[in-house]
């Protein structure tokens, strides 16, 4: 049997207007497992569903905010439609998953009354495998926590905002990590604040670190740059790496390493300069691109090198020693002796 798992009631037919995860083109999709069906019984404004078939051909469930599936499905109504295989249908990528660019007409609908009791059943019936919140590895909550930041801030993802922000509120607004802060305290607190978030790529390959030379005044830093208006910091992430440095970030790869608060009294004294440095761990395409840098940037010399962590370490506090950088070079010194401790290039 086939079913379509929906929210709506009274449909004739499933109209292929979902995007095919194989194509692109408009699909309708059916699957072969009910469990499968069930969890697909939601809203558009809560379209996460969060779950796939295993090896064992079990629907599998993660859960990624504390009791996610009861929430999502107690006291929710669904429909499973059923309908016949047809020649125009394609198997997805996705196991037990057909779908179809034409519209299907429906030969059959059963109501669910309460789509998290049909859930409990699969469960009962051992056809779906529930993986609980509370058994994630902390580090993976923090990195689905941080995605979700991103998800929230990101204009795409408008239309189901409010179930993000209500259902991960615990998550979300927890911070990066705070690996160090560096705050002079030279200022008057009763000051206005500007605040300037900032994000860093750690790319690692070989041992090595790519760091963005600065020849003008002999020290290193990761590449990166400030958070334009309306970006994500995974965006921001992309775009500042492949100008500074030319090297094109694989986006699914990034994680977060840790976060560094810079904060001074201004150049002219008038307020408080808040800069938030966001480090992520990322790999990147093997091909450079070309570069895109700022004025400023090519003035002061600005080079991608894959060098020795100790040796830009030594480089850059001989750097701050000076005086120069402005606390960058001796920012950066330490974040790559975190790194090293930690063994981030063992």
């Amino acid at each position: 049997m086939y079913w379509h798992g929906s929210y709506m009631a009274s449909l004739s037919v499933i109209a292929a207007n979902s995007d095919s995860h194989s194509s692109g083109q408009k699909v309708a999709y059916f699957t072969e497992s009910r469990a499968y069906a069930l969890v697909c019984c939601r809203p558009p404004e809560e379209n996460f569903v969060t779950a796939g078939i295993g090896k064992d051909s079990k629907l599998h469930y993660y859960e990624r905010f504390p009791q996610q599936l009861e929430i999502m499905y107690r006291g929710k109504v669904g429909y499973l439609y059923t309908a016949e295989k047809t020649e125009a249908w394609r198997p997805s990528f996705k196991p037990q998953a057909f779908e179809s660019e034409l519209d299907v007409p429906v030969t059959g609908c059963e109501q669910i009354p309460d789509v998290y009791a049909a859930l409990q059943s699969e469960l009962q019936n051992e056809t779906m495998v529930l993986h609980r919140y509370e058994d994630i590895d902390p580090a993976e909550q923090l990195m689905h926590a941080d995605a979700i930041r991103a998800h929230i801030a990101d204009p795409r993802f408008a239309s189901y905002r409010a179930f993000l922000e209500r259902n991960f509120a615990s998550l979300w607004k927890k911070p990066m990590r705070e690996l160090f802060s560096m705050d002079r305290r030279d200022y008057d607190p009763a000051l206005p604040r500007f605040v300037r978030p900032s994000v860093r790529a750690i790319i690692r390959r070989g041992g090595k670190v790519a760091m963005e030379h600065v020849t003008r005044y002999g020290y290193y830093k990761f590449p990166g740059g400030g958070i334009d208006a309306g970006e994500t910091q995974l965006e921001t992430l992309c775009r500042e790496t492949r100008e500074e440095a030319g090297l094109v970030v694989r986006p699914e790869t990034a994680k977060p390493y840790g976060m560094v608060p810079r904060i001074r009294l201004s150049k002219d004294g008038g307020h408080i300069f808040e800069q938030m440095n966001y480090y992520y761990l990322c790999d990147v395409l093997p091909d450079p691109v070309p570069t895109d840098r700022d004025a400023y940037e090519i003035e002061d010399g600005f080079t991608l090198e894959w060098a020795d962590p100790k040796a830009v370490i030594d480089v850059n506090l001989a750097a701050d020693a000076k005086g120069l950088g402005r606390g960058m070079p001796w920012r950066e010194a330490h974040v790559l002796q975190m790194l090293q401790d930690e063994g981030y290039f063992a």
